[in-house]
């Protein structure tokens, strides 16, 4: 599985002007969660 780095850190960077999550862009949550439960 993908790793996502969190807002502006690591090798990804989303767009984070919104929300984190515990530290981790929205987005980026998001997608590791879709991939656990698929």
């Amino acid at each position: 599985m993908a790793s996502c780095g969190s807002c502006g850190a690591g090798g990804r960077t989303y767009d984070c002007e919104h929300t984190n999550f515990e530290g981790w862009c929205k987005e980026c949550y998001m997608e590791l969660h879709h991939r656990l439960t698929e």
